[in-house]
């Protein structure tokens, strides 16, 4: 019977910054200088790039990205969105001109005004005079991967033009913090404030009622397939076994997954995997060797390597955070 496999097309196993969502300036044309950044192109009204205040990606794989950004000549900012964008402005007031696919909107943002950028959504936005925000790039598997564990797959993120939420904003201050110190508080604290920040996407900014596209699992299939796994991580899962629980043929069930959460099932069972091994990790009575043997992992060794790419530290240095 097959095992999971990693997907090498598709795998946390990776160069830990998402690919595009590393800040580069490039020109433009003669008179142009944009930051492109995870799809969009940040400029300047006056044709400069804007000034980085800060940009960075967790250590590890984990996920958020941050960039905070300056314009002292007015916002420009244009194209397609290849992960969910928050962005969040810290200036005092700014007027604005903003779209978002075909949904358009001119106002005046203040300071904790909440824009959000659906993956795949078309943007642009002008504005007059000096500003800040706060950009937090939120790739799609790992918002997917939140939303299945809240058994609510499927669902889109809603855009916004405007609005608060002022949790968001205190996380994202938090995590720009964190930035602008060095991760001074190691890999935990990152992770920890950006699991509260998918976890706030998932409770506040997703449709309600989430339904199954085409070439997507039912929701029904894909909750029997989540229990399948929630039941059984703790040893080897076969591609049949989930295509079993999920009623469908062991050749389609593979894409049919990703498509529903925008991973392979191999590293939906890894995130698991991960998730139960740190929670057990304060546990004194357990040795890494025990804890790796009961969330499913090969060996130590295997554990080790998992969490050392994703969380950027070894199982030893998590657990004395956590203990």
């Amino acid at each position: 019977m097959p095992r999971l496999r990693q997907d090498p097309h598709n795998s946390t196993d990776r160069v830990p910054l998402a690919a595009g969502t590393s800040p580069e300036r490039i020109p433009d044309g003669p008179d142009l200088s944009f930051t492109r950044h995870s799809g969009l192109a940040f400029g300047q009204n006056d044709g400069s790039a804007p000034h980085i205040v800060l940009a960075a990606h967790a250590p590890g794989a984990h996920g958020i990205s941050v960039v905070r950004y300056r314009f002292d000549n007015g916002l420009h900012a244009c194209g397609t969105s290849l992960h969910h964008m928050i962005y969040l402005t810290l200036a005092h007031e700014e007027k604005i001109a903003c779209r978002i696919d075909d949904r358009r909107l001119d106002h005046v943002a203040r300071r904790g005004n909440l824009t959000i950028i659906p993956e795949g959504a078309i943007c642009t936005a002008d504005g007059v005079g000096s500003d800040e925000g706060l950009v937090l790039v939120v790739p799609k598997e790992t918002l997917s991967f939140a939303a299945a564990e809240r058994s609510t797959s499927g669902a889109s993120v809603i855009e916004r033009l405007e609005g608060e939420d002022s949790i968001l904003l205190r996380l994202g201050t938090l995590l720009a913090q964190q930035v602008a110190e060095n991760f001074v508080d190691g890999p935990l604290a990152w992770y920890e404030l950006t699991e509260a920040v998918t976890q706030r996407l998932v409770d506040v900014h997703l449709t309600a009622t989430p339904a199954a596209g085409r070439g997507m699992l039912s929701r029904d299939a894909f909750a029997r397939v989540i229990d399948c796994i929630h039941a059984g991580f703790e040893r080897q899962l076969s591609v049949d076994e989930l295509a079993d629980a999920a009623q469908r043929s062991r050749s389609h069930f593979p894409r049919l997954f990703r498509r529903s959460v925008g991973m392979s099932p191999y590293q939906y069972v890894i995130k698991v995997r991960l998730k139960r091994a740190l929670a057990m990790l304060p546990n004194r009575s357990l040795s890494m060797a025990e804890i790796s043997v009961r969330t499913g992992f090969a060996d130590q060794s295997h554990m080790c390597r998992w969490m050392q790419r994703v969380y950027g530290a070894a199982p030893t240095q998590l657990a004395a955070r956590l203990r």
